[in-house]
């Protein structure tokens, strides 16, 4: 990548940006070559309609088990692999960036296990979600907090099993 030439950003300031997403930016550390930039930053939970559902999810292991059991479905999980992956993996209790090929075997297992019981595989859920025929979804911080503002009963839940904190970087290739 280029090193960025901040002069051609003139909105860009380095203080608006947390410092622990802007330091693993710079590259070699501790210098000024700022090849990328954070565009947004935020976390991968999922968002439940508390008014359609009685349970009170709070890991991936029990959404994948609603989405299994009692709300066959009505459950949709994201079409970008590595979250999907990641969070079923959290749900059986291994890492998030696993590369064991015992532990993706086991977590291709569940994500095949769950498919038919999926009311949707699409990272655009807010649709379904807002119109009633998602009840819960895999979801990103932004998208929880507009589905949130308009529509209360959306709940956003960070799986106590822990997940996925995401950058998205602007960057220029070099060349």
């Amino acid at each position: 990548l280029e090193a960025l030439d901040l002069s051609k950003l003139p909105r860009f300031h380095a203080a608006r940006h947390a410092a622990p997403l802007l330091e693993p930016a710079i590259y070699p550390a501790g210098s000024e070559n700022l090849p990328g930039a954070s565009k947004d930053w935020g976390t991968t939970g999922f968002i439940v309609n508390t008014k359609s559902v009685s349970q009170n999810p709070a890991s991936w292991k029990e959404f994948f088990e609603l989405a299994q059991g009692p709300l066959t479905g009505k459950v949709m999980v994201h079409d970008y692999q590595l979250t999907t992956i990641g969070s079923a993996a959290k749900a059986l209790g291994y890492g998030f960036n696993t590369i064991d090929p015992n532990e993706l075997a086991e977590i291709e297992k569940l994500l095949v296990a769950a498919k038919p019981h999926l009311f949707g595989i699409d990272s655009n859920y807010q649709p379904s979600m807002r119109n009633g025929d998602a009840t819960m979804a895999m979801c990103w911080t932004n998208d929880a907090a507009q589905l949130h503002r308009d529509i209360p009963e959306m709940k956003y839940v960070l799986g106590k099993d822990g997940g996925e904190i995401w950058v998205d970087h602007y960057a220029v290739v070099k060349g």
